[in-house]
């Protein structure tokens, strides 16, 4: 109903109206919007360690592959992450051992393949 009432009305209504609609409801209007504001997005995220091993197990692999593109560098820069009574020499390589403890193989490929591609 109030789509239908949107739609009608000339562009520059709509333009005007885009304006007012505050960032993070837009980034879920799109792809290219979620993109943009993710980086606002995961700022927000209050558990982030768990949020990431809620994506390796629920094999999200656009998130994972924005994440690591956004953090690779400083989880790379993450010395000795503990977990479950294990070091592990960064981020990066915690997050493998978890994907290879979930038996998410693809989910280990696109880590493995980030971090084969370290700048």
């Amino acid at each position: 109903m109030l789509f239908d009432l949107i739609s009608t009305n000339p562009v520059e209504i709509k333009e005007i109206i885009f304006f007012y609609i505050s960032d993070n409801v837009k980034s879920n209007l799109t792809k290219k919007w979620f993109i943009l504001n993710y980086e606002n997005k995961i700022k927000q995220i209050p558990f982030y360690n768990s949020y990431m091993r809620y994506v390796i197990r629920n094999k999200h692999e656009f998130i994972l592959t924005l994440n690591l593109e956004l953090k690779k560098r400083s989880w790379h820069n993450l010395k000795n992450w503990r977990y479950n009574n294990r070091i592990f020499s960064n981020y990066i390589g915690y997050l493998k051992y978890y994907a290879t403890k979930q038996n998410k193989n693809k989910m280990y490929q696109i880590i493995k393949s980030i971090e084969t591609k370290r700048e």
